[in-house]
């Protein structure tokens, strides 16, 4: 019996599991990736719903109905097809809303032109810190992922110093939903 325990407390120091403890649970991520065709014509906004949370962005300070859509990206090679979210007509400035307060972790900004740009990533809720991000010219379209790890946002707001700016793979986590 001894020699059990003792293996048994051998193998879970080995898998890294000795040091959780057993109230922690793990929280799923949920990822927006703009593939289910999110523009809504009507409104001018692009609207998705994964697993029961949705997010709505909009371009709060745009004069336009269509100031932002999605748009397929296609690799150089014509190998990967991506739907990402975009901004239109000048806007410098757009909004991303949930239907619930969410851990907002990453997201990937990128540049809609060969040019630098710089972004502001702004939450709403006091307690959680905005980010700049500057994406340099290259190639081809700039794109880096930006992590916030901020908690319990109903919204954020991204303003550029360029006006075509897209957004890909929002991270996000519902603190009310766990997976044991």
């Amino acid at each position: 019996m001894k020699l059990s325990i003792l293996f048994f407390s051998a193998f879970i120091s080995l898998i890294g599991c000795s040091d959780v403890p057993n109230d922690e649970t793990i929280v799923q991520d949920i990822i927006f990736t703009w593939d289910n065709d999110p523009f809504d014509d009507s409104s001018g906004t692009v609207t998705e719903t994964v697993d029961g949370i949705t997010v709505t962005v909009t371009a709060p300070l745009s004069n336009h109905k269509h100031s932002v859509g999605f748009m397929e990206i296609v690799d150089a090679d014509a190998n990967s097809k991506n739907n990402v979210v975009v901004s239109f007509h000048q806007e410098t400035s757009i909004k991303f809303t949930f239907s619930i307060p969410v851990h907002v972790k990453s997201i990937v900004a990128m540049s809609g032109e060969n040019r630098n740009i710089t972004y502001t990533f702004l939450p709403l809720e006091d307690g959680n810190v905005s980010f700049t991000k500057n994406l340099t010219r290259g190639k081809t379209v700039a794109a880096a992922t930006v992590d916030f790890n901020w908690t319990l946002i109903t919204s954020f707001t991204v303003t550029s110093s360029y006006t075509l700016f897209g957004f890909d793979f929002l991270v996000v986590s519902n603190p009310n939903a766990t997976v044991l």
